[in-house]
């Protein structure tokens, strides 16, 4: 009998592509999974690297602008500091997705993107940039890294207490894979907050309560009492 392609993955956690490939071969020969089996999973193996490179390659060029983030320290106009927050942005980005395809990947912020962080979250005038700045903070919040993805939920606590936050930013944190715990524990203490709109953000809510997240029904269930 053939091994599920389940168990086999998890056999070759934590080897090498090579390692990797030559253990298919290797059961295949073997006559432990089928040669099928083998070929879908090589090929998705091959993906994985290709896709590894490809964001490697985006971030290693992106760290050769070394002045990427000037603007957010110098006296600049309104569209250079909107361009280097959309920079900041796209880095967070690029080393969040490359995590996610490799958990080999050092997530680290280097020294300059740390200091462009800080800045944003702490200089930077939130109304005159507040689509860049929650654009970068949805990153920021399911950030590989507790101590960044901590500095992000400290800034969105200070912007819900002074009653700041958008209705566009929820809605494009509910579109994303991911919602955190501490965000539905924020959305459901602002249950009035999203009675007016509860069009717009039950259905978003109730497809992650459809997933079966807690923290998605605990929200659905205290809009949903509030409403008239």
């Amino acid at each position: 009998m053939f091994r599920e392609t389940v168990t086999v993955l998890k056999d070759l956690a934590g080897k090498s592509f090579e390692e990797k490939i030559q253990l298919l071969k290797q059961w295949q020969q073997e006559g432990l999974i089928s040669a099928a089996t083998a070929q879908e999973i090589k090929e998705k193996l091959t993906a994985r690297k290709n896709l590894k490179a490809r964001q490697l390659k985006a971030i290693k060029e992106a760290e050769k602008d070394t002045h990427a983030f000037d603007a957010l320290w110098r006296q600049s106009s309104g569209k250079e500091i909107q361009i280097a927050l959309e920079n900041l942005q796209a880095t967070l980005r690029m080393k969040r997705k490359a995590y996610l395809t490799d958990r080999y990947f050092n997530p680290e912020l280097s020294a300059n993107e740390k200091k462009a962080l800080d800045t944003a979250l702490k200089e930077i005038t939130y109304r005159y940039f507040n689509y860049q700045i929650e654009d970068i903070l949805i990153e920021v919040l399911k950030y590989p890294i507790k101590s960044i993805k901590m500095q992000g939920n400290e800034f969105l606590e200070t912007l819900i207490t002074q009653d700041r936050v958008s209705i566009l930013f929820w809605l494009k944190l509910l579109s994303r894979q991911y919602v955190a715990k501490r965000q539905w524990r924020q959305i459901t203490r602002q249950a009035a907050t999203f009675v007016p709109f509860a069009n717009l953000f039950l259905p978003p809510i109730e497809e992650w309560v459809q997933r079966g997240d807690l923290g998605a029904k605990d929200a659905e269930a205290a809009i949903k009492t509030l409403m008239p």
